[in-house]
Parts: structure tokens; sequence; C-alpha cells
């Protein structure tokens, strides 16, 4: 069947499909047109004033810290915190503090790319969940006076989860509350599915969250210095306990960085300059190794049998050859006076990702890279320099999707404007997205398919007083279909595909997704489960037209995938994939 052909017979059932869309029959699609289908090129803290905070970066023989300085009437107080195709270069929204003065220090993009949760701190402080794409948040709930909030998603459900901590002591001391949060990020009022909180924890208020891909757990930490021990805790998305334990600290009882396996059933603990194995399950910990110094760089790999960690110049991976027997397997050198500030490593941790900092002369250089952990070589690496500016050009965050198609990165940027503060590179090294965003960036994510790249950011450089700042997201690399728009029942969203993606598009929308192949090759839908399959002319210039979402309530906070087939252009080919869950 030609192409012409196909889409005449596409034509001929056009009522049929538009009356399942409309609709949206619970039915099986007729097995003829099931069959049809298979041929169709688819893819388818400071209540009174609100203060100005300003963050440096020192490095110590024992490792890298983060002071942040906060200025309030006239004072000033500072902690120290651990922690080729066309160029992206345009995100698809930013949602700024609309001049209420929050910086977004942490995201999180889970529900297969359908959603992003985001914090906000030091005015407004709280977290708001967005739909990837659009910038007007699903939920936002708010969290007065919490100090730094935390966030985490489920990868492949529509759960998500925060940390807030409050000072409970009326006094100029401290005396910390951590309370985690649990969502439904479908849940337009925000109120938590249930909630945990710690006992309180004197003037430490480090810890966090993490949700496991399909949230069979959440596992969430504090440091205690009552205890002098890092209390651990997993639950099940319903709230039940699953293990409680505390973990030997010494001389730190922070867990400055933490890891969880996808399946939640191993976490890796960063405490102090140890690192550690843990049982999430029996709340038992399993390995623990010395590790000389402490820095942000530490990984987990997705099977929970590899992890890494680095230091000055260098970085190590280690596997587990037996259970309960841990060996090295890759290391890495770096020359100059650098450390190994993030890493991550891909589902079986053959591959680490890993950014590279200098901290003399001067903080004007860091690299991205990645090393390949059976052959022992670094792959490739991309430089970003700033000679002479007069800020810190600090990396901030490293991470892969699922597959490790793509690797992507942070930094503060710097002075002279002269480096993108977002960046993402496909495997072979290549450089696919590039964000300047007006101030540094705190934290990125991408999510599990590789289809999002979020950033949470401040409005200004991280070494300079002041506050306000952003949420932004963008595409990894330049994706030819988007929907745009607030996904709700009814709503109408804007569908786009560029005019050099082809002449024809048949777009296919289903309930989940799978790999069922069609002639252009294997999709990322469940043919199955296929609710419309839409064809459309490309018009000169492009097509950019709305398509509705069903106001029918069987749809209510279900995910639906889109992908297309598209014709006529240098090649067939499928399009990318864009997930969404429709919200009230």
């Amino acid at each position: 069947m030609s192409e012409m052909d196909l889409l005449g017979a596409m034509q001929g059932k056009a009522i049929s499909i538009m009356r399942l869309w409309d609709g949206l029959k619970t039915e099986i699609i007729p097995p003829n047109w099931l069959n049809m289908l298979t041929l169709i090129p688819l893819l388818l803290a400071f209540p009174q004033q609100v203060p100005e905070v300003a963050k440096h970066l020192e490095v110590h023989p024992a490792g890298a810290q983060i002071v942040e300085q906060v200025r309030a009437g006239g004072m000033v107080r500072q902690q120290r915190r651990g922690g080729q195709n066309h160029l992206v270069q345009a995100p698809r929204w930013i949602r700024d503090d609309g001049g209420s003065l929050w910086i977004c220090r942490d995201v999180s993009v889970g529900d297969s790319g359908a959603s992003l949760l985001a914090s906000q701190d030091v005015a407004a402080q709280g977290v708001s969940c967005y739909p990837t794409g659009d910038a007007a948040p699903i939920f936002s709930a708010f969290m007065p006076d919490a100090h730094d909030p935390v966030v985490a998603t489920a990868d492949r459900l529509p759960y998500g989860a925060a940390m807030e901590v409050q000072d409970t002591d009326p006094s100029s001391a401290f005396d910390y509350q951590a309370t985690v949060h649990v969502y439904d990020t479908c849940d337009q009022t925000g109120t938590p599915l249930w909630s945990y909180t710690f006992p309180n924890t004197l003037d430490y208020f480090g810890g966090g969250v993490l949700i496991s891909d399909f949230a069979e757990v959440v596992l969430t930490w504090k440091a205690d210095p009552n205890l002098a021990k890092l209390r651990v805790e997993a639950f099940d998305i319903q709230g039940n306990l699953l293990s409680s334990a505390q973990l030997d600290s010494p001389p730190s009882f922070h867990s400055r960085q933490t890891r969880l396996s996808d399946d939640g059933t191993r976490a890796y603990f960063n405490i102090g300059t140890d690192a550690v194995i843990y049982d999430v399950l029996n709340g038992v910990e399993l390995f623990r190794k010395p590790i000389g110094a402490s820095f942000d760089s530490h990984a987990l790999s997705g099977d929970g049998q590899v992890f890494a960690f680095g230091n000055f110049g260098s970085l190590e991976v280690w596997k587990e050859s037996t259970p309960g027997s841990w060996n090295q397997v890759g290391s890495a050198s770096f020359s100059g006076d650098t450390y190994t500030a993030w890493l991550d490593l891909n589902t079986d941790g053959s591959l680490c990702a890993f950014q590279i900092q200098r901290f003399t002369p001067a903080y004007d250089h860091h690299e991205i890279g990645l090393f390949d952990v059976q052959a022992g070589s670094v792959l490739w690496t991309s430089s970003y320099d700033a000679p002479g500016t007069t800020l810190q050009l600090v990396a901030s965050g490293v991470c892969f999707d699922e597959k490790a198609d793509f690797i992507a990165g942070v930094s503060w940027g710097d002075s002279l404007n002269a480096t993108p503060e977002g960046f993402v590179y496909n495997l072979a090294g290549v450089v696919t997205c590039e964000i300047d965003s007006r101030g540094s960036a705190f934290d990125g994510d991408l999510d599990v398919d590789g289809d999002v790249f979020a950033m949470g950011c401040k409005s200004i450089h991280a070494n300079d007083f002041g506050n306000g700042g952003d949420v932004i997201v963008a595409d990894p690399i330049e994706q030819e279909l988007h929907l745009l728009g607030y996904p709700s029942l009814g709503a109408a969203l804007i569908l786009t595909v560029p005019q050099s993606a082809g002449n024809s598009i048949s777009l296919a929308v289903s309930r989940s997704l799978g790999n069922d192949m069609s002639v252009l090759g294997p999709t990322e839908l469940d043919f199955a489960v296929l609710v419309a399959v839409l064809p459309y002319t490309m018009p000169y210039g492009g097509l950019a037209t709305n398509i509705t979402i069903p106001a029918n309530p069987s749809l209510l906070c279900q995910d639906l995938h889109a992908q297309a087939g598209l014709f006529g252009g240098h090649t067939d080919h499928l399009s990318n994939k864009v997930s969404l869950r429709v919200v009230p």
C-alpha cells in the first residue's frame, strides 16, 4: 500500500476514528482496523522580611563545600552544605517567580515526562507541580518558613514527594523538624496523600526523599545529631512502613548525596566520607567503604549493582561481583587542579557520566564527559571556559535518561555570559541543547525517556546577593512533535510539526507506552490501546493546529502518549514521543 493509498484509507475511516477520539470508546479497535494500523507509519525562615542569599564554592583538602550566606536586617549568616540536529537554545517555557522572590533549587521530572515537581525556597516556600507542556501549575503546596524544600517523583507513575524542614525553636537557636509529604501529581488541590514527620534534629536540617520508578518505595532520610546517626525510613506508596534503620555515620551523620535503584530495593548513601550500600526492604547496611573526601559526585546504577564516587582529579567505579562482595571495576584520572563534581551511572553501570571542576587558580572551567567502565576509558569530554570571570563558574549537576541516550548538565554560569547554564549531549558527545538562563542553575533533570529537560534556577548568579528564580523546561534535542498547553478535560492543545519534517503526518495517541512495530520501525506506543489515529497534510510553513482533549470523564488523570509518522521529507521517519496526563 502506498502512502497516498494509506492516507486515503485513513480518510475513509475518518468518521470512526474521530468518534473513537471524541467519545473515547473503551472497546478494542476492530481487528481489521488494528491490522491496518500496523502498516501506518506512526509514532504514535524569615517571616517578617524576605532575606537575600548568596553562594560561594570552597575547596579544602577534605573536599568541596558550598557556603551559603543569608543577609537580612543588616546581618549576614552563613551555612555550608554539600550538596546533529539544530542546537536547542530556546526553552519550551519558563516559569519565573512573578515577584514573589522564590528560588528554585530542586527539580524532578516524572510520570514518563508528563509532569515536573519543583521547589521554591527563601520566599513563598513550597513546591509546585507542572505539566511539562505548560507553565501553569497543576498545584502549588505552600510551606511557610520552610528551609530548602527538596522534591522527588516516580519515573513512571503520577506520584511526587517533598521534604519540608521547619525551625520549631522560637528563640535564636535552631531545632529543625522535617516532614515528608507524598502527592498525587494529578490532584489539583495539592493535598498530600500522606505525610511522615521525623523527630526534631537540633540545628541539622539536611535530609531528603526519593521514589522508585513505579512507586513501590518511598525512601526518606534525616541526619540526627541527638543520636549521631542517619535516620532512614522506607514506605510503600500508601504510607505503610517497609523498614526503618539508624545508620552509623562517623565523623558526620549527614548523607550528602543519596541514590535509589530503579526498583527501590537498594540505596546508596554518602555519609561523611563513607560510601554505604543499603538494603531498603530489610533495613540493613550491606557494604561500607571509606572514600577519603566529601564531594557531590556519587552515583548508583539503576539495577543497584554498581556505584561510583569522585575525588580530587579522579573517579572510581565499584561493582558487586557476588552477593556482598564489591570490587573496583574502573577508574579515571583528570589533570590539573580539579575534582570530580558530579556523577551519574546508566542502568547497568556500564557508562558513567561526569562533571569535572577546576578550582585553582580560578573557578573558570568545568567539563562534562562520558566514561566507559568496561573499557576503562574516557570516551569524550566537552569543556566550558570563561577566563576572566569575576563570578565562580561551577558545575552543579549531571544526569542520564534511562536509556543513556542523553547526558544533561547544569552550572552556575559566569560573569561574562560566556557559557550556558544548561546543556545536553548525546551519547556520541554531540551537544544537542544549550540553555542560557538569567542566573545560576542549581539543579537539572531529564525524564526517564529523554524527552524533557528541566532546570531550577536563581534569577542572578549564585555568588551575588539577591532572590528570585525560574523553572525552565526545554527539549533535550530538537523535537518535531509538540503538544503544548494545559492538558485538562476539554482543553485545546497546540499541535506543532515543522515543515521540514515532511509533507504528511499520521498522529497516533495511545493510553500506554510500548514498543509495537510500524513500517518505520519500533514505536514507543502500545497499539492495543490506541484511542486515535489522526491524519494531517503539512501546510506551507509547518503544522500548527489545535487538538482538543475530549471532555470525557474516563480520561481524567489518565496518561496519554502521542507519536507521529512523518512522510515526504528527507526520509520517512518516526517523531519523538510526547506524554501527558489529563488533569481536571
